[in-house]
């Protein structure tokens, strides 16, 4: 017996998938999927709860970094001599 397809959840207002809201927002597509699908919430709904979380922000001798990987490969981390693993 096969376990029935589940329908692509779309984004109502704007006839979009989720893939494409989530592209067009700039929100995780796995994080959207997750909360429309499993959790209930409409798309707009999720798309702006994603939206408000906080980012984590990496500051390293007054400069700023979205991620450890951009922090580890910037010119200031390689003349100190850190390494990805020394920064996680």
């Amino acid at each position: 017996v096969q376990a029935p397809k589940q329908r692509k959840a779309k984004a109502e207002a704007k006839g979009l998938n989720l893939a494409a809201a989530a592209r067009n927002n700039n929100v995780p597509e796995t994080s959207l999927r997750h909360r429309v699908i499993e959790l209930g919430e409409t798309p707009e709904d999720a798309i702006r709860h994603l939206q408000n979380l906080t980012q984590t922000v990496y500051v390293y001798k007054r400069q700023t970094y979205k991620n450890i990987a951009e922090l580890a490969e910037s010119d200031v981390a390689r003349k100190a001599g850190l390494q990805r693993k020394t920064l996680e």
